[in-house]
């Protein structure tokens, strides 16, 4: 009788051994699909963006489509297209990028790897002597960096 009782129970944690390693592979590999390909439901337009998104900016993104707006599943505002958002703010805000850069020489090129380390710098940066046009583009690009981490599938 005790045999079969020992029989049992190593059966019983082997099963138990089984099934919690079985759940845990399972767990790490939703966990690496959703690192590796992000969130696409955080990227994804679901409604239209805030009518003052853009408030103060309308001269400067009017009429170019890189910079529509939606509304994500959370609510937040973010681009219809983050790349082509990206690419059109890399040449319009080219003077705020250089001064940034001119300050802060570690910082690389404004592109997809690197640009969230200009939403680190671009409060540290020394704006006073900058003229209107400089200062627009630095404002611009705060907007920018906004929405695009909102719609960021990998943040």
């Amino acid at each position: 009788m005790k045999n079969n009782t020992i029989k049992i129970l190593a059966i019983v944690l082997s099963v138990a051994a089984a099934l919690a390693i079985v759940y845990l592979g399972y767990s790490m590999v939703s966990a690496i699909t959703v690192n590796a390909i992000g969130e696409p439901a955080r990227a994804e337009v679901v409604g239209d963006a805030p009518e003052d998104a853009l408030e103060g900016f309308e001269d400067f993104t009017k009429g170019d489509p890189a910079f529509n707006l939606g509304v994500n599943i959370y609510g937040k505002t973010i681009f219809v297209d983050n790349t082509a958002a990206l690419k059109a703010t890399s040449e319009k805000c080219d003077k705020a990028i250089q001064e940034m850069r001119s300050q802060a020489p570690e910082l690389r090129a404004f592109k997809k790897g690197s640009i969230y380390v200009y939403t680190n710098y671009i409060w540290q940066i020394n704006w006073d002597d900058v003229n209107e046009e400089v200062y627009m583009q630095r404002q611009f690009l705060s907007l920018f960096l906004k929405y695009y981490e909102n719609g960021d599938p990998h943040q």
